[in-house]
């Protein structure tokens, strides 16, 4: 069961208690069977895999030079700006956004103007860069017509081999939609970021974002354990520092003549 999760392997014990019935009622055995409750099941948490921007960037370049989907180009560029989730980025209207202003509205319902998330609608500022390279897929289109447009008969299973073939074209680990999500939690907090503004960029709490979406790498670890240097001893004064150093006496009577 190691890497599953709890659902999963409840599921997989299922078949063993399927088993130990069907034995039971044709009287191959009567010994009980003692299977652990879903939430006593300990297993490794697995975390979708996510690539560095500048992964992100290479897989989004390698999907327009395989020819994939135009729907999925879009999308992933979506995904790849605003670290938005997949549900959102399939609902995206063009008349989300504002590239003038540089903003986008994310999980907003249009016809029904209300929010259409979990956690809301929310703004998300859009950098120049971005607004320049969304600028082609938005101008000129219907307010109400999908940012993606038609995704014809696409399946999941299409969408995963297209996002597989440009992942590795890259040189990055073949991961999915969401996996921008976390790309872009990372790309807030190394650039500097407070953790409200992630968070309210994103649409998840700062307690969301730390156990579920933050990940430092190896070389940032190393890098923090240089600066703090927990393993640095203290130096004690010297004596010849000491010496050097100048006395200033301090007067004992104050000049009262003024």
């Amino acid at each position: 069961a190691e890497g599953l999760r709890v659902r999963t392997a409840w599921a997989e014990l299922s078949i063993f208690r399927t088993a130990w019935r069907w034995g039971k009622a044709a009287r191959l055995h009567d010994e009980p069977l003692h299977l652990p409750a879903p939430s006593s099941v300990k297993m490794e948490k697995v975390r979708a895999p996510r690539p560095t921007r500048d992964e992100a960037w290479a897989t989004w370049d390698a999907l327009r030079e395989q020819g994939a989907p135009e729907w999925l180009v879009r999308t992933y560029l979506l995904g790849l700006v605003t670290g938005a989730r997949t549900g959102e980025l399939y609902e995206a209207k063009v008349g989300d956004f504002d590239l003038d202003e540089g903003t986008v509205q994310i999980g907003r319902d249009r016809e029904r103007g209300v929010a259409a998330t979990k956690t809301g609608a929310r703004v998300v500022y859009l950098d120049p860069a971005a607004v320049a390279t969304l600028r082609p897929y938005v101008e000129g289109r219907a307010a109400d017509e999908r940012f993606m447009g038609d995704r014809a008969q696409s399946t999941m299973s299409h969408t995963a081999n297209y996002l597989r073939k440009a992942a590795i074209a890259a040189g990055a680990p073949a991961h999915p939609l969401y996996g921008l999500r976390r790309a872009a939690t990372d790309a807030y907090y190394e650039a500097g970021a407070k953790p409200e503004e992630e968070a309210a960029a994103l649409g998840h709490s700062i307690e969301v974002a730390q156990r579920h979406y933050r990940r430092i790498r190896s070389e940032q670890a190393r890098a923090a354990a240089r600066k703090v240097a927990l393993g640095a001893r203290p130096v004690p004064p010297t004596p010849e520092a000491d010496e050097g150093a100048e006395v200033i006496p301090i007067e004992r009577g104050w000049d009262r003549s003024g």
